[in-house]
């Protein structure tokens, strides 16, 4: 079987990690992925150096252009991977979540008659991203689904498909979260200049693309929380880059006004897979505050122990850990927020994302589900009542 994958940013490559590596080994699989987007753009090639790291093989490098407009972007990535996927002659197409970039790759797979294979389908995310539209949208043109969560598994089959055509096999990027020593991890830590005796604040925050005044408001507020916070000399504060979506150049900008003025605090574009979970695994002896509108807020920080602070309304809709802290984009409550969450120990006792070996799950599905069924029969979709 061939699979061809798609990666085309720095946080949807580490969440597939784990799937690529396990069909990249497989003796019954041969895999090629197509590397796009902000990964090609970052100026120290965290991500790109990790996939070849990995040894994951790469069937074309796609750049994008230099607008911001999705609408075209997508356009161009239609015309670029249509040539790239014909020649790959791949079987499978491998297509994650919720990115317009994977949205258009997913469409032109379709229109090749590949079998689209959806991975995290069905989650639900109501803040002011077109992550739902483009998300449910995948699902509907590809032929099998894996799931994070079992509310998922329920999105994905009132959608009408098919009870067979879909799994739920947890969040795939736990898999290897765990795999970094306490050793590993101070090692990072100290390479960073982070303070043992502080506690660890890492903060990301990205655009909310449908609503630019909200972008500008919800991330200076965000930034000046964490000014407000680092007067109390409590934490050590790492900062990173916002992805590439519509409004990431404001948010870039804001940083450059506020670092000077949040103390303890040090910008890092893109820390990678391994030293971003490195930070988030010293949650074992201190507290760790993950914080902003990322989705590790709400899914990596539980898995490690940290805290999860999520700030605003990207994150409106998804299924959360109940350790997890919702405030609203309010400088003081954001401060106030972390200086509380740095004197309590983290406590996670339902986390609705954690499940055994989810590559494991996700290659099985697939293998299986081709072993049963006629590949006539995974093209021709119906809807199931």
């Amino acid at each position: 079987m061939k699979v061809l994958g798609f990666t085309g940013s720095r946080a949807d490559y580490y969440l597939q990690q784990s799937v690529f590596k396990r069909l990249n080994c497989h003796p019954n699989v041969e895999l090629e992925i197509i590397v796009s987007g902000s990964i090609l753009e970052e100026s120290n090639s965290k991500t790109l150096n990790d996939i070849h790291a990995d040894q994951i093989p790469v069937a074309a490098y796609v750049k994008l252009p230099s607008s911001n407009n999705h609408s075209i972007q997508v356009a161009h990535l239609l015309v670029e991977l249509d040539p790239v996927i014909a020649a790959s002659r791949a079987d499978v197409a491998l297509v994650y979540a919720d990115r317009y970039e994977s949205f258009a790759f997913a469409l032109a797979c379709f229109h090749q008659d590949l079998v689209v294979m959806h991975l995290e389908a069905g989650d639900i995310t109501e803040g002011g991203t077109y992550d739902d539209s483009i998300r449910h949208s995948i699902t509907k043109i590809s032929h099998i689904q894996a799931t994070s969560t079992h509310q998922g598994l329920k999105v994905v089959r009132a959608m009408g498909e098919q009870t067979w055509r879909s799994t739920r096999i947890g969040l795939l990027s736990y898999e290897s979260l765990g795999d970094i020593s306490y050793e590993e991890a101070l090692a990072v830590s100290d390479s960073l200049g982070i303070r043992h005796d502080k506690s660890l604040i890492v903060g990301t925050m990205h655009p909310i693309p449908m609503d630019p005044e909200l972008t500008k408001h919800e991330s200076a507020e965000f930034l000046r929380g964490l000014e407000y916070a680092s007067q109390s000399d409590c934490f050590s504060i790492v900062l990173t880059a916002p992805n590439r979506d519509q409004g990431s150049e404001v948010i870039s900008s804001q940083i450059s006004e506020y670092l000077p003025r949040i103390l303890n605090c040090i910008y890092v574009e893109s820390l990678g897979g391994y030293r971003y979970q490195s930070l988030l695994s010293l949650a074992r002896t201190k507290n760790v505050i993950v914080c902003g509108n990322s989705s590790s807020v709400v899914k990596e920080a539980p898995f490690y122990g940290a805290h999860g602070l999520n700030v605003g309304r990207r994150q409106l809709g998804r299924e959360k850990a109940e350790s997890q802290v919702d405030v609203a984009a309010d400088s003081e409550m954001i401060a106030k927020s972390l200086l509380d969450l740095s004197k309590i120990k983290c406590f996670t006792k339902y986390n609705p994302y954690l499940a055994s070996s989810p590559s494991e799950q996700a290659v099985n599905f697939l293998l299986k589900t081709f072993q049963a069924r006629s590949r006539s029969e995974l093209l021709l979709k119906r809807w199931h009542w």
